[in-house]
């Protein structure tokens, strides 16, 4: 009889639990039980094993590498089945080793960086591009994102979806270039620092917008006057809603939590001035 490999997890008929741990045992994995289960989970027909055998070995070395290996793979078996083409992807993982171990790094990480891709698997792709990855992001691209996409959105709730959106996966970025050591550490509180004042400039905008709009279509000046505080606290409010990571004991999170705080109060009363500014005219 042959020496069974690591790939015998997904090609072998059947194996009992000794032996599934005897093979997942040089990878730093506690729960070899749920590992199995996890790769089992993630290639469901033949086909689907064959793809992810081809690269079982370098999928485990960088879940073994990771900083929390049960982790990696539990999220990386959630990330497979998250809605993007299963085929497609582990294709691609196959021959993009270097994609493989950015995905494997963030999954294991960083839990606030696994679930925005979970939630938004199509952000992988752009945040494992070279051009993407190498460089952090400036401020005048983002607002260039923000005013291209929002412009064309009708509904209020439509662009603070959007802007919730842009949240995670600028935070993506930074949480990546982050945990590979791509940025330093003053590199990444400035990431962070353009980012919040993006954000928080962009919900007041678009507060303030709608506010102007109502304040302008009523005559009653002090009615309008009465209505500005309002608004002002909902500009403050949508700011607010970017400022509530998914997971607080994450470092990054919380630094973007320090930094939307910070700007929020700074421009808070700009916020307020502006509408004072829309009833008087």
């Amino acid at each position: 009889m042959s020496t069974l490999n690591v790939k015998d997890l997904l090609l072998a008929p059947q194996l009992d639990r000794t032996t599934v741990a005897r093979l997942l045992q040089p990878y730093g994995l506690k729960d070899p039980s749920r590992a199995d289960a996890n790769l089992q989970t993630i290639a469901t027909d033949p086909s689907e094993r064959q793809l992810l055998a081809a690269f079982l070995e370098p999928l485990l070395g960088a879940v073994a590498q990771s900083a929390n290996p049960d982790q990696a793979l539990a999220y990386f078996e959630r990330f497979a089945r998250s809605g993007i083409s299963k085929p497609q992807l582990l294709s691609y993982l196959a021959g993009s080793p270097q994609a493989l171990e950015i995905l494997v790094k963030s999954l294991g990480g960083s839990s606030y960086m696994a679930e925005i891709l979970i939630r938004d698997p199509q952000l992988f792709y752009w945040v494992t591009d070279p051009q993407i990855l190498g460089k952090p992001r400036k401020k005048r691209e983002i607002q260039r994102d923000i005013l291209a996409t929002t412009r064309v959105l009708a509904l209020e709730s439509q662009r603070l979806d959007y802007l919730r959106f842009l949240k995670r996966r600028e935070m993506l970025h930074i949480g990546v270039r982050d945990l590979l050591r791509l940025s330093s550490v003053e590199g990444t509180w400035t990431s962070l620092s353009v980012l919040a004042e993006a954000l928080t400039r962009a919900c007041i905008a678009a507060t303030l917008a709608l506010a102007s709009a109502r304040l302008r279509s009523q005559p009653d000046k002090c009615g309008a006057s009465c209505r500005t505080g309002g608004a002002a606290r909902t500009a403050i409010v949508n700011v607010a809603g970017m400022m509530n990571p998914t997971n607080a004991r994450d470092a990054t999170a919380k630094r973007l939590s320090t930094e939307l705080s910070h700007f929020c109060c700074r421009l808070g009363e700009s916020a307020t001035s502006a509408l004072r500014q829309c009833v008087e005219q």
